[in-house]
């Protein structure tokens, strides 16, 4: 479970550094967002592997606040980001948003001890 947790919560990194570029251009803070994502993300990763819990916690919270981020972008939108209200079927967003769950699931295990 380790190694896939560590492989979606790097893609959800990449996911989110790729795009960055278009949203710098949205909406700046959006593309910084995205840029502290992948950063945090491959922090993550590195102290999973290292075997510090806080990766584990730091990979939840970046999934989760993901999560949230893409919710209220196309539900209510964010403050001077509207443009992407009602498009919930944007095809990197949505794998972005499967990698953010799927990481869930290991994370789960690992606060239950059985992540290896």
């Amino acid at each position: 479970m380790k190694k896939f947790a560590l492989a979606t919560l790097f893609l959800t990194g990449i996911f989110h550094i790729v795009e960055a570029p278009e949203y710098f251009e949205e909406a700046t803070y959006v593309g910084i967002l995205f840029v502290l994502n992948f950063i945090g993300a491959l922090y993550a990763c590195w102290l999973i592997q290292k075997g510090k819990p806080s990766g584990w916690h730091l990979g939840m919270v970046i999934s989760i606040l993901s999560i949230a981020a893409f919710v209220i972008s196309r539900s209510v939108g964010l403050p001077f980001f509207m443009g992407h209200i009602g498009e919930w079927m944007e095809e990197f967003a949505i794998m972005s948003v499967l990698t953010e769950l799927l990481f869930l699931i290991p994370y789960v295990g690992f606060l239950r001890g059985k992540a290896k």
